[in-house]
């Protein structure tokens, strides 16, 4: 123990909270200007507007799982 350690006590761990990595996507230019206008018309960075979009489209999603309408195609390989 040294002379020091003797007046100070020994410092707890942090915890720290369980944060979520970002996510990105990727836009074209049109979907990126289309995106900031919308942003800047209702008062929100384009960061809250992206934010806002998803989780509408996902509490959407939760009511009414047919809004994500897929197709099924099927593909046939050329013989080698």
């Amino acid at each position: 123990m040294t002379e020091q350690s003797k007046f100070f006590d020994e410092p707890e761990e942090e915890k720290k909270e369980k944060k979520y990595p970002p996510i990105s996507i990727y836009l074209t230019g049109d979907e990126q200007q289309a995106a900031q206008e919308l942003a800047d018309k209702a008062g929100v960075t384009r960061h809250a507007f992206l934010q806002y979009a998803v989780r509408y489209f996902i509490a959407e999603y939760k009511k009414d799982k047919k809004i994500l309408k897929t197709e099924k195609v099927t593909v046939l390989k050329t013989p080698e």
